[in-house]
């Protein structure tokens, strides 16, 4: 676990499984007894210790998340014995869906609706085939043993399969939609909500989950009074860019440079700025200079 934590790059995600492959086995081997929430709570402490600049990472915020939800609404074992292994996984990438979009509208101003079926595809494929294919090539190469490169090569080639698919499912319509920034009240109220809808005793009362999201998907961005703008001054590199928002319109001036073929600012700062105000249209645009 250590060494694969080390050729990731030991990221938020792999310290995170890490730390808590290291608790479940010292519990194991010190014969104490350890509930899935011990687990996870101390995993999450131990992190912070370690490195409590995690809390600044959208990654730290994502990964914990993720697992917390799907602790949270895992069935006990017993029932889950009862249970066919593939609606389990259905129901959890349900579960990730409607648990993580809040904090993604909040932290990135975007939702994907189409990650649950690109997970259940690319979660087992890339775990049963391409990454044990590639860690045994390296192990190989390591070694200075023959069949490396080609076990390598395999697994590019598992992958090359995969993409397609995930470019065919991301260039739909509905894929991903943009969102406008929600402000933190909103958010926290909408996380409140989905604790209780995905309850796994909220019962007939679960549509009161529902009504706490009403506000994070049906406030309207915020807007300078009447008679008011608000203006914004956006670092573009080269330069500035200057937003002014009224009630209803907003004057864009310079969009900031193209740097190379890959990158520009107007794309890269300017847009993703507009979108968090709520802005899908730029009602007066001056170019100030030829750059």
């Amino acid at each position: 676990a250590i060494s694969y934590a080390a050729l990731a790059g030991f990221s938020i995600p792999t310290q995170r499984a890490l730390v808590m492959v290291v608790v479940v086995m010292g519990m194991i081997l010190l014969r104490r007894a350890v509930t899935r929430w011990s687990g996870y709570l101390t995993a999450l402490t131990l992190l912070l210790l370690y490195d409590p600049f995690a809390l600044l990472s959208a990654g730290f915020w994502l990964s914990f998340a993720a697992v917390g939800w799907i602790l949270y609404t895992l069935p006990k074992r017993e029932d889950h014995k009862l249970r066919i292994k593939w609606v389990t996984l259905i129901q959890l990438q349900g579960v990730l869906l409607i648990g993580l979009m809040p904090i993604l509208l909040y932290l990135f101003r975007q939702g994907s609706l189409i990650a649950p079926v690109a997970n259940l595809i690319a979660v087992p494929w890339v775990s049963m085939t391409v990454v044990p294919a590639t860690l045994l090539g390296v192990l190989l190469e390591l070694l200075s043993l023959p069949g490396g490169e080609l076990l390598i090569q395999t697994g590019a080639w598992l992958m090359e399969w995969l993409l397609p698919l995930l470019d065919g499912l991301a260039a739909l319509r509905f894929s991903h939609f943009g969102f406008h920034q929600p402000t933190l009240w909103v958010t926290l109220v909408a996380l409140a909500g989905t604790l209780y809808l995905l309850s796994p005793h909220a019962g007939k009362r679960r549509w009161l989950g529902v009504l706490a999201l009403i506000p994070l998907y049906f406030t309207p961005p915020q807007r300078p009074p009447e008679g008011e703008a608000w203006v914004n001054v956006l670092d573009v590199g080269q330069g500035l860019s200057v937003v002014m928002e009224s009630h209803d319109k907003v004057l864009l001036y310079d969009t900031g440079g193209r740097f190379s073929s890959t990158f520009n600012a107007g794309s890269a700062v300017v847009v993703p700025f507009l979108h968090a105000r709520g802005w899908r249209q730029v009602d007066l645009l001056v170019v100030g200079h030829g750059d």
